[in-house]
């Protein structure tokens, strides 16, 4: 796991944000009073299983989300709220301040065009290149994401390359501005393990060499392991741990956490995995109390009724959101001695 380590001040900064959507079945809340924030030099690991509220989230910071969404609460890009932002400078905002890379690369990408084109369009368009300026820019990008015989590459079609390549790209589209954050939405998903532990490397390596701010978006416990520096662990569309990734991957303070953690193979071993009963819930249909209660080996009757606030742990930089929060801390603590 990465070490805690020094860095920049804040970049983008999440405050008891909420996201509704309008549907036929009334108003559906996808994001409950998420908080979070991070620095320049600084990655943040957004972590949880499909529908918890992951991409919504990170899509309401983006300016991306459609019409039928409501977003309360507050995004703060530096000193400006983007919730406040014009068209106009969501456009500003999307171009120059943040770049974005999506799960699935062919459609981030145009298949009528050759990749170096691509590249260079977006040089052209937000920064004035000539033609030819352009174009060698659109080489280096795909030489800085680790893409062997740039010049050739650059002259293909977005069929002709692999799919790490095809990710790679994308994320020289992302980067070719130099933003001050790079939003990555499961990036690796659609890889193998060895091609995903070299983008992840390479995606940590640009955050060092361009001073950029990262939130990755991912289901998978050991890509959160490997690059985070703080987590943020999402369930039912609400944050419910959140700090240090080495603090709390090493004594989870939230029964979902340490579900997370206990569902890991760990080396060859006949014993069968932990695996986490049940289903994320509806966001049309939670149950009341504590939305992870169904499925939590440690649920009491309180946990049924009262949905727990997400309050600091021991009094650290941690924060849980559950009503034995302390007494689990403790306990894996212990554990681990």
């Amino acid at each position: 796991m990465p070490s805690d380590r020094q860095t920049g001040g804040t970049v983008l900064a999440v405050d008891n944000l909420s996201v509704r959507f309008r549907t036929a079945y009334g108003l559906v809340e996808a994001v409950r009073n998420v908080s979070w924030s991070v620095s320049t030099g600084e990655t943040l690991v957004i972590l949880g299983e499909s529908g918890s509220g992951k991409t919504v989230s990170v899509l309401a910071v983006a300016g991306l989300l459609p019409s039928t969404a409501t977003i309360e609460g507050s995004a703060r890009f530096r000193d400006r709220e983007i919730l406040e932002f014009s068209k106009a400078e969501l456009r500003r905002y999307r171009a120059n301040d943040i770049g974005m890379v999506f799960q699935d690369p062919l459609a981030s990408l145009n298949p009528c065009f050759r990749v170096g084109d691509q590249l260079a369009e977006i040089l052209r368009v937000h920064r004035g290149a000539g033609r030819r300026e352009a174009r060698q820019k659109a080489v280096e990008l795909i030489e800085a994401v680790r893409i062997r015989d740039p010049e050739r590459r650059a002259r293909q079609f977005p069929h002709e390359l692999s799919g790490g390549m095809r990710q790679r790209i994308v994320i020289a589209s992302a980067i070719a501005l130099h933003p001050p954050v790079l939003l990555a939405d499961e990036p690796t998903t659609a890889l193998d393990t060895s091609v995903r532990t070299s983008v992840l490397e390479m995606i940590q390596d640009l955050r060092n060499r361009l001073g950029m701010a990262v939130v990755l978006i991912t289901h998978d416990v050991g890509v959160a392991a490997a690059v985070a520096d703080r987590l943020a662990v999402m369930y039912a569309g609400r944050i419910v741990e959140y700090g240090p990734v080495a603090s709390v991957f090493g004594s989870p303070a939230h029964p979902y956490t340490a579900a997370l953690l206990g569902s890991l193979p760990r080396g060859i071993t006949r014993e069968p995995l932990q695996a986490i009963e049940g289903v994320p819930p509806d966001p049309r249909y939670l149950p009341s109390g504590c939305p992870f209660h169904p499925r939590c080996r440690f649920a009491q009757s309180r946990c049924g009724v009262d949905e727990p606030a997400r309050t600091e742990v021991l009094g650290s930089t941690r924060e849980a959101a559950c009503h034995f929060a302390e007494e689990l801390h403790a306990q894996r603590a212990l554990e681990l001695r």
